[in-house]
This record gives structure tokens, sequence and C-alpha cells, in this order.
């Protein structure tokens, strides 16, 4: 957890900057320790013996991403531990001290067998790597081998496990000068991770990073931006493939990625790629996001704008929630990429019986969205579990959580095979159009909604130089990354719910005059709703009238949607989940 600072209303990622000790208070929790127990990788008294890892491949249960996400019921997060760091390399600091210089415990088997009994059937292990490998990238032999006994407690509880890089942006970076040292670090690290747990049975996941951002940018908590996203797919794509290398289970195994920053703005869902993992039939990538919402409910306390209830009788604050969940499904969990809500979580010192209402909304209507979730506990803001006392901070706030994941889950949804790229929904700003130079009675309105848009009218048909003519219909306006999308797609689909009449859908460019267009048609049954595809250009033809020229991608504009020339009288069409197919 790194607490974050965002615009306002921003309800995804955004936390204020880490909730740090003082450097005073870190050096004397490392004397201490030192001093009293001189910890080297054990645990504590009374946990098994360190054990290596498997030598050979595990038994390992051969499902798709999405089977094995359908199998989480909900995770906790072992929280500023093996995450902390004091932004460097620690060639000789004991490994005791690399796991509590944020001042939680030395983790134990009992620690993680409390939260698994609790009803937490995952773990999410989030790891600083940077801190204990060298200038080229060569981990410490003894930290690694902690991570793994960190690990084999989570096994020996039988839970799913995500294990990740966390807080090693000072070594992986997005930027287009940076890129070329941290595709080497990222390679060299997570081979080395690879290696090691490659026999581990299917419920060990890799989560490829953590927030990927630069941080203090003004764009770290808003999506990022196109060349950052673009470097951030790059990492992914060597991820899996250092991964698949790796041998072992690896090549098989479950893997997942974070959006920019982890952020649930659709920009940040936009830009994310999934690899592409060509060794694999099935899919086997998840999708990760971080959602903190509403913002000034579950993140912020002290702040001006911080709120200390939340009702799910109260529209806005149930809205808050929807929002990012709304996205992440609509983008990814529809289209057959599972996602994983990697963080969430409400401030401690917030109302508990709010907090506890809170919980079990978020977490049941994520899991209406076949969507899991992991609690951030980091031991401070977002303590959960005491874990030196082995109970639990807020009993209403656990009870909830449980009671919320009680419901049952939607149908699996599996994406096209061996991977791929998402379809993108985009942002849109809508409008309606007519002819009315002919003098013609037109009239035309409007209404939209989150993914839908529905619009009517009447169509007078006139006379014009020896000819009939009138239409009426309307347009999608993209913003700026969304018509990168949808100059390089390769088709565009949407689902049509009509009345009987034929529509055409037209993609208009600014290479053309003379009202000549690319366009195609398409039928509506009366109350049928149906999905239409248009291939780019395949099935784009031009009117006879006019230019005719060869269709430029480069050069589209927008979307538009009309009655067919000649079709009079009233019409009602509804148009939604317009999605764009790389």
């Amino acid at each position: 957890m790194k607490n974050k600072q965002t615009n306002k209303g921003s309800f995804s990622t955004a936390k204020l900057q880490a909730n740090r000790r003082g450097f005073l208070a870190r050096l004397l929790v490392r004397i201490a320790l030192v001093a009293a127990i001189g910890f080297s990788t054990a645990g504590c008294p009374g946990d098994p013996a360190p054990k290596d890892p498997p030598s050979i491949p595990q038994p390992f249960n051969d499902i798709t991403a999405a089977q094995l996400v359908g199998k989480i019921k909900i995770g906790w997060n072992l929280g500023n531990t093996l995450d902390a760091h004091n932004n460097g390399y620690e060639a000789s600091t004991p490994v005791s001290t690399l796991e509590t210089m944020w001042s939680n415990p030395v983790t134990t088997e009992a620690m993680i067998t409390a939260v698994k009994n609790a009803g937490f059937n995952g773990i999410r292990i989030p790891v600083s790597w940077h801190k204990a490998a060298d200038s080229n990238y060569n981990i410490r032999a003894d930290w690694m081998a902690r991570v793994v006994e960190v690990v084999d407690y989570a096994v020996d509880n039988d839970m799913y496990i995500l294990l990740n890089t966390h807080h090693d942006e000072g070594i992986f970076k997005f930027t287009n000068a940076e890129k070329t040292e941290s595709l080497k670090a990222y390679k060299k690290i997570w081979g080395q991770i690879a290696d090691t747990f490659k026999n581990y049975d299917e419920k060990l996941i890799f989560e490829g990073l953590n927030e990927p951002r630069t941080i203090g940018a003004a764009y770290e908590w808003n999506g990022g931006n196109a060349e950052e996203r673009a470097n951030l797919n790059e990492h992914y794509r060597v991820f899996v493939e250092t991964v698949r290398a790796s041998g072992g289970n690896n090549g098989k195994r479950i893997l997942m990625v974070n959006t920019y920053a982890a952020s649930a703005e659709q920009s940040a869902l936009n830009g994310l790629t999934i690899p592409t993992d060509s060794a694999n039939a099935k899919n086997r990538i998840i999708v990760s996001i971080h959602a903190y919402a509403p913002f000034y409910f579950a993140h912020e306390y002290d702040t001006p704008d911080a709120v200390n209830t939340w009702s799910k009788n109260n529209p806005s604050d149930v809205a808050g929630v929807n929002r990012a969940i709304d996205n992440a499904y609509n983008t990814f969990v529809s289209n057959g990429y599972p996602v994983i809500i990697g963080e969430f979580g409400s401030r401690s010192e917030k109302d508990e019986a709010s907090r506890a209402e809170w919980a079990e909304y978020y977490v049941s209507y994520a899991r209406s969205k076949g969507i899991p979730c992991f609690l951030w506990d980091d031991g401070g803001w977002f303590k959960f579990f005491n874990r030196s006392a082995g109970t639990f901070y807020a009993p209403s706030v656990l009870a909830a959580l449980m009671n919320g994941v009680k419901g049952p889950l939607p149908a699996v949804i599996e994406p096209p095979s061996g991977g791929g790229v998402a379809p993108i929904i985009g942002q849109w700003v809508w409008g309606t159009y007519d002819d009315r130079s002919n003098g013609g009675g037109f009239s035309i309105s409007i209404t939209q909604n989150t993914d839908e848009v529905a619009i009517s009218g009447n169509v007078v048909v006139t006379q014009y130089e020896g000819y009939s003519d009138g239409y009426a219909g309307c347009y999608a306006t993209p913003d700026e990354d969304t018509l990168t999308s949808l100059k390089s797609a390769a088709s565009i689909s949407f689902k049509v719910n009509g009345d009987g009449k034929t529509y055409r859908v037209i993609l208009p460019t600014n290479d053309i005059t003379d009202y000549c267009y690319y366009y195609t048609t398409f039928s509506t049954a009366q109350g049928v709703e149906k999905t239409v595809t248009v291939n780019v250009p395949g099935d784009l033809v031009q009117p006879a009238w006019g230019q005719q020229k060869a269709f430029k991608k480069s050069a589209v504009e927008n979307i538009q949607w009309q009655t067919a020339d000649g079709a009079s009288g009233a019409f009602t069409v509804t148009i939604k989940s317009l999605r764009l197919n790389p």
C-alpha cells in the first residue's frame, strides 16, 4: 500500500504518498530486532522448518484464468511487510529488518492460518525486490529463501496466492528514455522469481507489477499517458515470455497484469493490451485493478473532503463503488478476461458500522460481476488483522465481508484462445444530426446512459433537385486515446435494438468531400436485440456518387448511425455496448 494523492473525485487507485514511519523509528526497530532475536530467514519458534522449493513440478490443475478466478472467494494482503523498503539496495541488512522496517512484525505461519480460518482463501504477498538486488539485479539468496518460506505458509493453508513485484519503481520505469534498462532489470528479476517458484501448483499466481507508473508525474493517478502505457505493455510481453521460458509448471501458470497505476480509469483500462500468450490455447491472463472507492470515504480521513459514513441507501455512495467495478467488468470480464481487485479497503478510523455496510456491499457487488477482491491490510491506516494478537480489529467488518461473498457467481466467460487484446470501450461524446437543408420536417431526441444511447424521431422525405432525400441519426466523437484506437481497429461492434427498419453505420474520414463516406447497412427487428460487427474496411462501401477513394483508416473522425436514405416516418433505435476490436 502506498497512500496516494489524486484529483478530487477520483475513485480508483488514488491514495496519498506513503504513510511512512520516520527514519529514526525504523532504525530503532532494526536495532531492537537485531539485538533481541538475531533473526535471519527463519520465522518464529513453533513454525515448521523452512523448506526448499519443490524440485519437480507439482500436480497442476490445468484450468483457464477465468475458471481459477471463480475459485477465489476473498483475499487478504500481507501489506507493508515483505514490500517494506528504504529506496535502495540493502546489501547486508538482516532479512528480518527487510521485513519489519515499516513496523509490522515478522510473519509467521500462525498468522496466515488465522487469516485462512477467518474465511479468506486467497492471499496477496507483496514483495519489494530491488532492496535485495545488486546493480546487476541479482537477488540475495537469503531474501529469496524468506519469500519462499512465507509463500509456503500460504501453500500449507491451501490458499490461492498472488506473488508480485511491489514498490520497485526505482528500477522498473516506463518512459522511452528509461525503458531499455528497465526491461533488462524486469527480465532479470522475473527470471529469478520464475525459476525459484516454477514447480509450484496452479494456486500460485504471478502478478507482474503492482501499480506501475512514474511517481510524481502529472498523469500518475489519471491513467498515464500513451507513451508509458505502450511501454508498460512491452514489459508485460517480456513478463509472459520470461515466465513461459523458465520451465516446470510455468508454461501454463496463470499470470496477472495491472493497468497503469492499477487504475480503474477508463483510459488506463483501454490502454492495457492483454499480452499475447502463444504457448497456450487457453487464456491464462488475469487483469488487476485497485479501487479504494468511493475515495473520500474509503481512503481519506484527515483531509477537508473526507467523509466518515457510507450508506447503501445513498445513490451517490453506491455509485462510487459501482463505477470502478463496472468499468472493469465492461472492459475485460464481459469479454472473457477475468479481473481481480488486488487492493481495496477502508480507513480503520472511519465509523465501523459504515465500514461494515460498505464492505458487504462492495464485495457482494464485485462478486455479482465475477470479480474477487483482496483486502489491503498495512497494519496502519488500513489495519484489519492484529498480527501480534491473532485477532481482528473490527469483527463486524470481517463478518460483513464474509456475508458479502456468500452470493452466487455469474457464469464464466472465456475470451478468444491464445490471449490477445480486449475490446476497447473508449470515451465518446454523443450527439444528433439530421438533413434539414431541404426544408423537411424533422424531430429527433437522444437519451444516454453509461453504455447505451437511445435515439428516436421522425423523418420527412423531401424532394431536392429531382430526387428525394432525408435522414437523421446520431454520432459518437471519441476522445484522443479512443480516436487512436478507432484508427487502428480491425472491427467495431455494438448491440442494437430497433424497430424493424434498416439503418446505416458510417465511418466518415477527413480526406474526402462531396458527401462521400464509407458505410454499411444493418437491419433491425422490433424488440429484438442483436450484435452488429463491422469489419474495417472489409464491410464498408461508398455511395455511387462523389469521390471514390480507398479507405484511409488514419483519416477516420468518428462513428455515425443514421436512418437509410429515403426512409420516412417515425423511428426509434437503441445502440449500446460500442466496442473497438483491435
